[in-house]
């Protein structure tokens, strides 16, 4: 099984889910927010035939696809979904080496919205970590931490 938490590569606001890989399918009716974590019941990834960009599709069950690249434009430096693992979870204290507060984000990276701020000294438990995609973190390397349902904070402000 792989796990992936959805992002925007665009201006996309929810995944769509289809019957089979294909655009042209049927939706099944779900739909998931930015900062969901998917689970998908197999490591494949399928492309589409016959289409005009390389769409990849990741099936999460029967008859349940989600496109990986659709908000990217199928480019692969866009992707809508960024695979994550889950971690020893472990208590982690929040440094970010000054006086400014740790900003926690809606996804793994720093295009997403804060949803709210944590002070130096503050305790969290992480329970999967993404890396960080260059689209999503200008400038910024190093993973991210998901510490609630749709927070993620950066590792580097984080110590043991």
């Amino acid at each position: 099984m792989s796990q992936f938490v959805v992002t925007s590569g665009g201006t996309m606001t929810n995944l769509n889910e289809r019957r089979s890989a294909s655009l042209s399918a049927a939706l099944t009716g779900n739909t998931h927010r930015v900062g969901t974590i998917l689970t998908s019941d197999r490591g494949e990834t399928v492309f589409e035939r016959g289409a005009t960009f390389p769409d990849r599709w990741r099936r999460l069950g029967a008859n349940r696809w989600v496109n990986q690249q659709l908000a990217g434009g199928g480019d692969g430096e866009r992707p809508n979904m960024v695979p994550i693992v889950e971690v020893t979870q472990r208590i982690l204290t929040v440094d970010t080496g000054s006086s400014l507060q740790l900003n926690v984000r809606q996804g793994p990276g720093t295009v997403f919205n804060v949803v709210r701020t944590l002070r130096n000294g503050t305790t969290v438990v992480p329970t999967h970590s993404a890396p960080t995609i260059p689209r999503f973190a200008p400038g910024v390397t190093g993973e991210w931490f998901r510490i609630g349902t749709r927070e993620w904070v950066a590792r580097r402000n984080l110590r043991v």
